[in-house]
């Protein structure tokens, strides 16, 4: 997880991702920090690679710590996952099936506070803008000193199929089951 980061993201004022959660999830002695996403007052959604620790080995829901209430790192609230189940399929050599959800105990919902993401069902064509957002390290390899205070966010663009394809020859297009991004249209 050390190298999931938001580079040359801005912050997220209060109240512009209420859908957003932060993860500090208990493994191998240490804790790992993922963002995920609120679908419903009792459902978290976020990265498998999160949760996997090795085969058949995923973090306890009693170390599944979900932050949620605020942009901000602190001035949050948090609850402990009642139950963390990793996607069946998940490969963590290919990175497939990179999902997991956790249940929580239910979340008051507090308009631009908490609210659970609202759904987007249309095609994703190429170049086509998407808001991206994390807690994480703003920089490769970065350590806990380049965790930002705030929520951050940036934009990317999704790219063209061939370019995908060299990277993963099944690749079709943004419509699923993956999303392919890169830094051609907006270089940094």
């Amino acid at each position: 997880m050390r190298d999931i980061r938001v580079t040359n993201g801005t912050v997220v004022p209060q109240g512009g991702a209420p859908f957003l959660v932060k993860l500090l999830l208990k493994r191998n002695g240490g804790y790992g920090l993922c963002g995920g996403t609120l679908i419903d007052p009792t459902t978290v959604i976020t990265a498998g690679h999160c949760v996997y620790i090795s085969p058949g080995n995923i973090v306890a829901a009693s170390g599944a710590y979900v932050y949620y209430g605020s942009e901000s790192s602190t001035n949050t609230d948090y609850v402990t996952a009642t139950q963390v189940t990793l996607h069946e399929s998940y490969d963590p050599k290919r990175i497939k099936n990179d999902i997991a959800i956790l249940r929580i105990p239910p979340l008051t919902i507090v308009p631009g506070k908490v609210e659970a993401i609202s759904f987007y069902d249309d095609t994703i064509p190429p170049k086509q803008a998407l808001q991206i957002y994390g807690w994480g390290n703003t920089r490769t390899g970065g350590g806990s000193n380049s965790n930002p205070p705030s929520l951050l966010t940036q934009t990317v663009y999704t790219s063209q199929p061939k370019d995908c394809q060299v990277i993963e020859p099944n690749y079709v297009s943004a419509d699923g089951p993956q999303i392919c991004v890169n830094s051609h249209y907006s270089i940094g």
